[in-house]
């Protein structure tokens, strides 16, 4: 499960070799990536539309949480 920012200008998703990355959502470019947050593949990544908190967990049962993205 990915998620849109609360501008809906990005898309935030997880990928199957562990990375998290946000994608510009009209432009499909990589914005940003986060390489080494999760050792198998991520499952769910939720951004929060107030605060600018995201949280993703995976199958290697862990939950990172990202502060202001």
């Amino acid at each position: 499960k990915g998620d849109f920012a609360f501008d809906g200008r990005s898309v935030v998703m997880g990928s199957e070799d562990g990375r998290v990355l946000i994608w510009d959502a009209q432009t499909g470019d990589i914005m940003q990536s986060f390489d080494d947050c999760h050792q198998r593949p991520v499952t769910c990544v939720v951004r929060s539309s107030t605060d600018g908190l995201m949280v993703s967990a995976a199958y290697d049962g862990a939950l990172q949480v990202y502060d202001k993205m």
